[in-house]
C-alpha cells in the first residue's frame, strides 16, 4: 500500500492510562473503529495523536500496535512533529522499523520554518535515513511552509509524495493548481473539506476525519460522485463539529468528542487540561447536531430494517499482472445503492487482486450483520473457482480461495454469479482507481477526469 497519501486518512489520537502511559489496547480499539468507518488510512502520532509530545519509544509503539491491528486493511502513516532534522531522522526510523507505509513530517516551527534550501536538506536526510514515501505535513498555522517551498522540496526530493494543507485554502488552491499532478494535495481544513474536494484535493487529514469518520468518508465519496446536494447537507452536519474542536486544547476537546461516542481513549496528556465546561457544552451541542448526540457516529445508509440480504458487485485491477493493484466494491440492499468502496493491495496478480474484492466483500457483509450475500463479478476464473467446476491450481490463490471459502460459509446463504464486464462497470472503475492510489499517479475526483 505504500506509494501515495490518498483518501480520507484519520489522525489517530494517542490514548493514555491514568498515569499517562500508552494503552495500546484502546489503540488497538481505535484503529479496528475507523477501519470498520471505512477510512482509508490511519495517521499516527501527529498533532490530533500529541505526537509532539510522545518519546521515541512511545511513537515506535503506537505505530507498531496500529500497524498490527490494520493487518494491511489500510496503510499505516507515521508521524513526526520536530524541530531539528536529527529528531526528525529519528523519529522517521523508529516508525519505519514499526512496520509503516509512510511518514507523515511537519517541518520545524520553532520559533519559525526554514527557508527553501533548509527544507530540502530536512525532507531529503529523512527520505534518506527512512526510504518511505513522506508527505509535507503543513499544517503549522504559525510557521506555514510557502507554496513555493514546497514546491522546491517535491522537485528535489523524489520520496515526497504528497502534502498535507492546512489553515489556508487559498494555499490549498494554489498547491493542487501548481503541483496536483505531480503529488497527492490532501486537505487539513476541517470546516472545509467540501471546497477542498470540489477543488479536487485527493483526500484529506483533518481531526474531524477520527470524530466523525464515517460522514467524512461519506462526504469525499458524495463529492467524486458528483452528488453535490448530498455532499452539502453533510458539510453542514460536520461544520459545527469542526468548529468546536479547532484551536486551543484541540487534543482534549476531540478526546472528550470519543469519549461521547463510547470510545474510550483517556485524557490529554499534562499540561493539556481536560476541556471546559463551556468547551464540553460545545462538543456535545455539535455531535447532536450531527446526528451523533445519542452515543455512536451516526451509521451511513445501509440495510434497511428487516434486510438481511447484500449484492455486491467486485472487482480487482492489476498493473504489470503482478504490479500494483486494487479493488472496487459496490453495495445494494433491496435494490437500493448503499455504499461503495476502493482499496490498494499491494503488489499483486489480477487474480489475486479479484480474490481480494470477493473476500473484502464478504468481510464488509459480516460487518453489516448480512445474513444472506450475493456477490457478482467478471472473473469467470474467480467465479468457476468458487463454485468448484474448476480446481485451484495456483499456490497464490489457495490462500485466497481457502480464505472466501471460510467466509461464506458464516452465511444462511451465498451466491456467486458471473456478469459481463459492462454490467460491473463501476466496481471496474473503483479497483483502477485503487491501482493508481496504490502506486501510480494520484487519482483525481470523479467528475474532473
Amino acid at each position: 500500500m505504500a506509494g501515495r497519501f490518498q483518501g480520507i486518512i484519520s489522525p489517530l489520537v494517542t490514548p493514555f492510562d491514568d498515569s499517562e502511559e500508552l494503552d495500546r489496547a484502546a489503540l488497538a480499539a481505535e484503529v479496528e473503529y475507523l477501519v470498520a468507518a471505512g477510512v482509508h488510512g490511519i495517521a499516527v502520532g501527529g498533532w490530533t495523536g500529541e505526537g509532539a509530545g510522545l518519546e521515541l519509544s512511545e511513537l515506535y509503539g503506537a505505530c507498531r500496535t496500529a500497524v498490527q491491528t490494520a493487518r494491511g486493511r489500510v496503510p499505516v502513516y507515521g508521524s513526526a512533529v520536530p524541530n531539528t532534522t536529527r529528531q526528525a531522522v529519528r523519529f522517521a526510523q523508529a516508525a519505519k522499523e514499526a512496520g509503516v507505509d509512510g511518514l507523515r513530517v511537519a517541518p520545524p516551527h520553532y520559533p519559525w520554518v526554514p527557508e527553501a534550501d533548509g527544507l530540502v536538506e530536512y525532507y531529503t536526510r529523512i527520505a534518506g535515513a527512512a526510504g518511505l514515501p513522506v508527505s509535507v505535513c503543513n499544517v503549522i498555522p504559525w510557521a506555514p511552509a510557502t507554496v513555493e517551498a514546497v514546491e522546491k522540496v517535491i522537485a528535489a526530493v523524489p520520496l515526497v509524495r504528497g502534502v498535507e494543507q492546512g489553515g489556508d485554502l487559498h494555499r490549498l488552491a494554489d498547491l493542487l493548481c501548481r503541483l496536483g499532478d505531480q503529488v497527492t494535495v490532501l486537505s487539513g481544513l476541517d470546516d472545509l473539506l467540501y471546497p477542498s474536494f470540489v477543488l479536487g484535493a485527493h483526500g484529506a487529514v483533518a481531526p474531524i476525519a477520527t470524530v466523525l469518520p464515517g460522514l467524512v468518508v461519506r462526504l469525499f465519496e458524495a463529492v467524486r460522485a458528483g452528488r453535490h446536494a448530498e455532499a452539502l447537507e453533510i458539510h453542514r452536519r460536520l461544520l459545527p463539529v469542526g468548529r468546536a474542536i479547532e484551536g486551543p486544547n484541540l487534543p482534549a476537546k476531540i478526546k472528550y468528542a470519543l469519549e461521547l461516542q463510547g470510545r474510550r481513549v483517556g485524557r490529554a496528556r499534562s499540561p493539556i487540561r481536560p476541556p471546559s465546561g463551556a468547551e464540553k457544552a460545545a462538543v456535545e451541542a455539535a455531535l447532536a447536531a450531527a446526528g451523533a448526540g445519542s452515543g455512536r457516529e451516526p451509521a451511513p445508509p445501509a440495510q434497511p430494517p428487516g434486510e438481511t440480504k447484500l449484492v455486491f458487485y467486485v472487482d480487482g485491477a492489476s498493473s504489470g499482472n503482478p504490479g500494483p493493484a486494487g479493488i472496487g466494491i459496490v453495495a445494494f440492499a433491496g435494490g437500493r445503492r448503499v455504499g461503495a468502496w476502493q482499496e490498494p493491495v499491494g503488489v499483486r496478480t489480477n487474480n489475486e487482486a479479484e480474490y481480494l474484492a470477493l473476500k473484502r466483500a464478504l468481510e464488509l457483509a459480516l460487518e453489516r450483520g448480512a445474513r444472506q450475500v450475493e456477490v457478482r463479478l467478471d472473473s469467470e476464473l474467480v467465479y468457476r473457482q468458487v463454485r468448484g467446476e474448476y480446481r485451484v491450481l495456483d499456490r497464490r490463490l489457495q490462500a485466497l480461495y481457502e480464505g472466501v471459502r471460510e467466509l461464506a460459509s458464516r452465511f444462511e446463504q451465498f451466491e456467486v454469479r458471473w456478469v459481463p464486464r459492462q454490467e460491473n462497470a463501476e466496481a471496474n472503475r473503483l479497483a483502477q482507481q485503487a491501482v493508481r492510489m496504490g502506486g501510480g499517479r494520484p487519482g483525481q475526483p470523479e467528475g474532473q477526469r
